[in-house]
């Protein structure tokens, strides 16, 4: 993967029923990508050497790692790290609803910590979502929308406060 996060752009190969799923879940997020946003990607990735990409791969390569100690020790959020992208999907491992989800997710916009609720992202179409154990392992309900997207493309510090809050707010 490739891309500009902030102008909502980005590039990558793979298998066809991959990229057919990243399509569809493109066309949740970004209705349409226009001319000059696609123009400026474009200058600003030809310059992926730059002293901006560098910074933003260093961050971006710390809170890899930040994500995978949180995770590691975390007795609220399940999930994993991102290999190549700013995103990530983690579950609430005590949530059984979506009611339940969807007042921890408020509040932590209500902290200002700002998450996608996977459960706009079509839980429910696909046979694995309605299975309660994968490997004779018990899900968390982040098959079933329990949880949220979280973007790792963020300063270091306020990426550390953020994952901080969010095991706060779902103890």
């Amino acid at each position: 993967c490739f891309g500009v996060p902030g102008l909502r752009i980005g590039w990558c190969v793979g298998p066809t029923k991959a990229l057919a799923h990243m399509q569809n879940e493109k066309n949740y997020t970004t209705h349409t990508v226009n001319p000059i946003t696609e123009w400026i990607s474009f200058e600003v990735l030809k310059n992926f050497q730059s002293s901006l990409f560098k910074q933003m791969r260093e961050e971006w390569l710390e809170n890899k790692k930040t994500l995978q100690s949180f995770l590691s020790s975390s007795q609220n959020i399940i999930g994993s790290v991102p290999e190549g992208g700013l995103v990530t999907s983690l579950g609430f491992k005590n949530t059984r609803s979506l009611q339940q989800t969807r007042k921890l997710i408020l509040e932590l916009q209500l902290k200002g910590i700002f998450v996608l609720p996977l459960e706009s992202m079509e839980f429910g179409k696909f046979e694995f979502q309605k299975q309660s154990r994968y490997l004779n392992e018990k899900l968390c309900g982040i098959n079933k929308g329990y949880g949220f997207r979280l973007g790792l493309g963020c300063e270091v510090n306020e990426f550390k406060k953020a994952l901080k809050e969010i095991e706060n707010i779902s103890r």
